[in-house]
C-alpha cells in the first residue's frame, strides 16, 4: 500500500481544518479507520495543494478492499477551489479526479459515498466505476427558531408539544449510558448494533476534545430516559449521527421532541443540520416532515473480478 502522500495529507489538514468537513481530519480517520487509511493529494504546477482524497482499505482474500469507514456519512475528493460551470473549470477538476483514480491502489472493491457538493462522477464513469443516487436530509438556516417550527409538517409540531409535557430535555457527558440507549433501537428490531462501543468511545474522544458535541437525553419525572441523541458539527452543518430510544417509551414522542431541541442547540453553532438521512422509507419520511430538504449524493462503486461481478448481479 503506497503511503508516501499520507504525510503530507495529513500537514495540509491540519492546516486546514476549519475549512473541511470533520471526516477528513486525520484524528476521525484514525479513530474510525486504525492505521488502514491513505490520504491522497493532488498538486498543482507550484507544488500548492488542490484536492485531497483520503480512503479506508483493508486486506480481504489477498487484495485490497477501499471502503467507507464505520459511522462515517461520506468521504470522497474534496476540492480547495470551488468550480464553476466554466468549461476550463471542469476541464480542470476532471484533470483532478482522474489524477486521483490513477493514484488508487489496485483493488478488489471500492465503494465510496462522496460529499453531496461532489457533482461531477463523469471520470469515474469514463474508467468503469458505477454510480448510484442516494440522499441525505438537510435542514438550512436553522437559526430562525420561529419560522423552522411553522413550517414542520404533519404532526411533528404536536409531537413536540404532547412531549414537552412528559419529559425534560438534559445534556450529559455519560457516553456508556448513551450506547446503552443506542442499543435499544436495535433490540427494539430484533438486530444487533451494528458498531462497538470502542468506536463510539473512539469518535467520541475526538469530538469531545474539539468541544464540538453534544449529548442529549429526554427525561420524564421518575427518571426514565425515554430517548437520547449524539450530535456534532463542523465547519459546515451539525450532525445527527447516532439516536435512540426506549421501546416502552415510544408513545411519549420524546425522540421528536430531543432532535428539535438538538436543532435548536446546533444553531449556535452553524445554520445548517444533516439528519445523516436514511434510504428507509419510514426514516425518511419523519425527517420529511421536519421541512428538511432531500439532497442527492453520489455513491460510487466498482468491483474488479468478474464472479463477485456475477454474484452481486444475482443476489
Amino acid at each position: 500500500m503506497e503511503h508516501s502522500q499520507k504525510e503530507e495529507y495529513i500537514s495540509f489538514l491540519n492546516h486546514n481544518k476549519d475549512k473541511i468537513p470533520i471526516f477528513y481530519h486525520p484524528e476521525w480517520l484514525d479513530a474510525v479507520c486504525g492505521n488502514n487509511w491513505n490520504g491522497l493529494v493532488y498538486k498543482n504546477k507550484r507544488g500548492d495543494i488542490e484536492a485531497v482524497f483520503p480512503y479506508h482499505y483493508y486486506s480481504k482474500f489477498g487484495q485490497t478492499i477501499i471502503k467507507m469507514p464505520k459511522q462515517t456519512p461520506f468521504l470522497g475528493i474534496w476540492f480547495k477551489n470551488k468550480f464553476d460551470k466554466n468549461y476550463k473549470n471542469y476541464d480542470s477538476q476532471e484533470k483532478i479526479i482522474t489524477f486521483f483514480i490513477e493514484k488508487l491502489p489496485k483493488f478488489l472493491f471500492f465503494q465510496i459515498r462522496f460529499a453531496p457538493k461532489f457533482r461531477n462522477h463523469q471520470p469515474f464513469y469514463w474508467h468503469k466505476f458505477n454510480q448510484t443516487t442516494q440522499y441525505t436530509y438537510i435542514l438550512n438556516e436553522i437559526k430562525n427558531h420561529e419560522t423552522l417550527f411553522a413550517n414542520f409538517k404533519g404532526n411533528i409540531r404536536t409531537d413536540i408539544r404532547k412531549a414537552e409535557k412528559l419529559v425534560t430535555i438534559l445534556q450529559s457527558e455519560d457516553i456508556n449510558l448513551f450506547y446503552q440507549i443506542n442499543k435499544l433501537s436495535f433490540s427494539r428490531q430484533n438486530m444487533n448494533i451494528k458498531y462497538s462501543f470502542e468506536l463510539v468511545k473512539n469518535i467520541d474522544n475526538y469530538l469531545k476534545k474539539l468541544n464540538q458535541r453534544i449529548i442529549l437525553f429526554a427525561k420524564d419525572k421518575e427518571n426514565n430516559i425515554h430517548a437520547a441523541a449524539y450530535i456534532f458539527w463542523d465547519c459546515e452543518k451539525a450532525y445527527y449521527l447516532w439516536g435512540g430510544a426506549d421501546p416502552k417509551f415510544r408513545n411519549s414522542n420524546a425522540q421528536i421532541f430531543l432532535l428539535w431541541e438538538a436543532i435548536k442547540i446546533s444553531s449556535q453553532f452553524v445554520d445548517k443540520f444533516d439528519f445523516e438521512g436514511s434510504m428507509i422509507e419510514n426514516v425518511a419520511k419523519v425527517f420529511r416532515k421536519f421541512d428538511a430538504q432531500a439532497v442527492p449524493y453520489h455513491r460510487i462503486f466498482k468491483i474488479n473480478n468478474k464472479f463477485l461481478k456475477i454474484y452481486q448481479s444475482i443476489k
